[in-house]
């Protein structure tokens, strides 16, 4: 692996291993909400609406 993503990863392990319990729960909780926004957003703008071609 590259010296530069190493270095990234011990940073970003680091930081992760300095939050406490109460804020890993939190950032957990907060992508998890995202996540649901984002699919939800999703599924009620690409939902296909079907209308009659014409009347007999």
């Amino acid at each position: 692996m590259p010296e530069g993503i190493k270095k990234l990863f011990e940073k970003l392990k680091g930081y992760w291993n300095d939050l406490g319990k109460s804020q890993k729960i939190r950032i957990f909780v907060m992508a998890g909400i995202v996540v649901a926004a984002v699919v939800l957003t999703l599924a009620l703008t690409l939902r296909v609406e079907y209308v009659p071609l014409f009347d007999t």
